[in-house]
């Protein structure tokens, strides 16, 4: 699946099997899970920011929406590489 903005400040950044979001918001990017490890990551959403015309390095929060590889496999590179803030539920 392309990326797309989807409406005013949301754009899908995800691949065809998993979904990933960006917000955006004054204090910068907000992602709603990392998708599945690196590759994708680096592939699906910086690539897809990239493409949207939105900067990755204005990535400040990943919100893992839950415990699945497919969800949060790409958040320690994405952490890592632009210093972004990891949020998940305690059980997760």
């Amino acid at each position: 699946m392309p990326p797309t903005k989807v409406f005013d400040n949301l754009y899908f950044v995800g691949a065809k099997w998993v979904s990933a979001w960006a917000i955006t918001t004054d204090g910068g990017i907000i992602l709603l899970d990392s998708l599945n490890n690196e590759q994708e990551a680096r592939e699906d959403i910086e690539g897809g920011l990239k493409e949207l015309g939105l900067d990755p390095a204005s990535i400040k929060k990943i919100n893992v929406t839950h415990a699945h590889g497919d969800h949060y496999g790409g958040a320690k590179y994405l952490q890592e590489k632009y210093h972004a803030q990891v949020v998940m539920s305690d059980i997760d």
